[in-house]
């Protein structure tokens, strides 16, 4: 079993090798990190959220699949949504959900951020996160919270997300802590490893088939855009989590780049982007879901929060990124200039 240390220029070494999991200096999980406010110099009505309606309804329109958005200005409060109460998958989204009910249970005193996590490799889920590739070349491992933590939220690792997930106790308090903090219109039912488990085991193009229609049949592990929008916004503004664990998340999701080519791209330079993403199997040229969600600040200060949720599109992986791309490009055109 091997265990995580830390080398003097900050990346994450293993037995047998290094892995691609670079900790960044000064920004541990464990530093303060304090909710996002918006400046009082704002105005609060100038974000012209209300106006990208006809412009998300034009990029879903041209989607080849079926587009869910919601944005919320955290300034003044305005929202703009297009399909945003309809039901997605969470795919890899759910992990910032995850990394919420861990952080809760710390400042509770259950357990802490060095408290060690053992992962198995004869239940590891796949991925390509850093533990996901430890597991599959290395064998079992042990981590600190701390460590799984940021494994989920910078390198969207599967096998941190189920060592988290058994370490409160499975999907089903999860579940209860989306109850708890009064999050409608989400659920989290599987781990990584069930969740993926039907397509890791088929055979066939056909199975994998009626492994997709299924999926998109089922229920469970599904989000509204509006739900997610407004789990982030809680969480970002400090009113879903205590002081202790909204800097703990807070930290991990503000230094994430994930998935720059979608939502990222179309804000352009000078934005600063908290990003979480998820993405679902391909079959037969169809993808079940490429989600992105980012707390995105314009270059005058301006926080907005943008969830989009892509369902059941066509096209490579560059095609579906530009769709949010051009939902990212919208919203900078909205807000970019104050």
């Amino acid at each position: 079993m091997s265990r995580f240390s830390l080398s003097r220029r900050g990346f994450l070494h293993l037995a047998g090798g290094i892995a691609p999991f670079a900790i960044w200096p000064g920004a541990m999980l464990s530093a303060t990190a304090a909710p996002v406010t918006a400046s009082s110099s704002l105005p609060p009505n100038v974000c012209r959220i209300n106006a990208l309606l006809p412009a998300l309804q034009d990029i879903a329109a041209r989607a080849n699949g079926d587009l869910g958005v919601s944005v919320i200005d955290l300034v003044g409060g305005a929202s703009c949504a297009v399909r945003a109460d309809d039901s997605f998958p969470l795919h890899s989204m759910v992990k910032l959900v995850v990394a919420a009910s861990v952080a809760y249970r710390i400042e509770q005193g259950a357990f802490g951020l060095q408290t060690l996590v053992a992962l198995s490799q004869a239940t590891r889920p796949g991925g390509v996160g850093p533990l996901d590739v430890a597991l599959r070349e290395q064998g079992d491992q042990t981590a600190s919270v701390e460590r799984l933590l940021e494994a989920i939220l910078l390198y969207s690792d599967n096998a941190a997300c189920d060592g988290l997930m058994a370490l409160v106790g499975g999907p089903s308090v999860i579940n209860a802590d989306l109850r708890r903090w009064s999050v409608a219109d989400m659920r989290v039912d599987r781990t990584m490893r069930e969740l993926y488990a039907p397509f890791n085991a088929a055979q066939t193009e056909a199975e994998s088939r009626l492994h997709y229609e299924a999926w998109l049949a089922d229920p469970r592990d599904r989000t509204t855009p509006t739900a997610y929008a407004d789990f982030a916004r809680r969480l970002a503004g400090g009113s879903l989590l205590g002081a202790q664990a909204t800097s703990i998340v807070m930290n991990g999701w503000q230094r994430s780049t994930l998935t720059p080519n979608r939502i990222t791209a179309g804000l352009g330079a000078g934005w600063s982007v908290a990003s979480r993403s998820g993405t679902g199997p391909t079959v037969a040229g169809r993808t079940t879901s490429t989600n992105h969600a980012v707390l995105a600040t314009s270059p005058a200060g301006r926080p907005v929060l943008v969830a989009a949720f892509l369902r059941n599109a066509a096209g490579a992986d560059a095609e579906r990124a530009m769709v949010l791309a051009d939902v990212g490009r919208a919203v900078a055109t909205a807000c970019s200039t104050v």
